[in-house]
């Protein structure tokens, strides 16, 4: 039986959704992405210290440890994007 999400909680895109699915988690690296590129686009748009950045990473990680749990492989784009990510992440 799946899980109810809280009212409102923005990673339910369908009812019943679990925030560790895989599609749930999809949906968030696309949200992600989609704000680091409206950072990008913005004037004075911020460097690698960015939390656009920042989220987007947690969203990937999130991402690929559920299809990691579930035994799916990781694309090889998502891996190698992963990898750059993590490398040029501010500390």
């Amino acid at each position: 039986m799946p899980t109810p999400t809280p009212v409102g909680d923005p990673r339910a895109e369908f009812v019943g959704a679990r925030p560790d699915e895989p599609l749930t988690l999809w949906n968030e690296v696309v949200k992600a992405r989609g704000v680091l590129e409206q950072e990008r686009q913005s004037p004075g748009g911020r460097g690698s210290s960015s939390p656009a950045r920042a989220d987007l990473l947690l969203a990937l990680e999130a991402y690929a440890a559920s299809l990691t749990h579930r035994r799916l492989p990781i694309p090889y784009v998502l891996r190698d994007e992963l990898r750059l990510r993590r490398l040029t992440r501010s500390r």
